[in-house]
């Protein structure tokens, strides 16, 4: 999970149906439902957001897969942020994709889609996209695994592992996928040592923004490369 600086892009699309903002669960699914600009919010989201998913960082349409308009807090349990451009986020998989990643997958759904998000959340536990700082919480394993970030207090550390289970992140897909890639990138980083220029070379490519987005599981990546990557704002 990176952190998110959210802008005011997309505020536009949703200025008129928020008012009054809804008072009730029942309220904001119908209204949600019936919200019609869906599919340019969701551009204006995954814009801000480097074209990855909020939580795992998946490039979704890279594999095959697409998004959905994510409520952070959830619009069951805070009716009132149902149109508040500040909760939503782009969020992988699409509603489309849950019947195929679950085929392919066992215990599949992540992000916005896993079953611990779709029910009750504890907010004062999850851990957002939108909070800075949201990226100490996690460390990635070579494995292709993520888990609470070493030093991190008791309470910290109950927290990444409550968000972690939450969202599903080491759901076997994406397990599987990060372990891939780390194990790719891991290969070019050793095949280019000692040359401190083309590690530099290499860490400005795939943490590094093109076409304005960036590479699949970029904090790993960032954690591979150490001091070496900057990294994007």
């Amino acid at each position: 999970m990176r952190y998110i600086a959210k802008s005011q892009q997309g505020y536009h699309q949703l200025k008129h149906i928020n008012n009054p903002p809804p008072e009730s669960s029942k309220e904001a699914g119908r209204r949600w439902s019936g919200f019609k600009n869906k599919s340019a919010l969701l551009d204006a989201l995954l814009e801000e957001q480097f074209k990855i998913c909020c939580y795992s960082e998946l490039r979704a349409e890279n594999y095959g897969y697409g998004y959905h308009v994510e409520h952070v807090l959830n619009k069951s349990q805070y009716p009132r942020l149902t149109f508040e451009y500040a909760n939503l986020a782009a969020s992988a998989l699409s509603s489309s994709d849950l019947c195929s990643i679950s085929n392919a997958c066992s215990r599949a759904a992540f992000g916005g889609h896993a079953i611990g998000k779709s029910q009750t959340v504890d907010k004062k536990l999850f851990i957002t996209p939108h909070k800075p700082g949201c990226e100490r919480f996690f460390y990635y394993l070579s494995n292709g695994e993520v888990v609470p970030a070493i030093g991190l207090n008791t309470l910290d550390s109950a927290r990444a592992k409550y968000t972690i289970e939450c969202l599903n992140l080491n759901s076997q897909f994406l397990v599987r996928e990060r372990k891939s890639w780390w194990n790719e990138l891991n290969d070019l980083i050793i095949d280019a040592l000692p040359d401190g220029y083309a590690i530099q070379r290499l860490a400005d490519l795939y943490i590094g923004k093109s076409s304005g987005a960036i590479y699949s599981f970029y904090s790993m990546s960032l954690q591979m490369f150490g001091k070496v990557g900057k990294g994007v704002k």
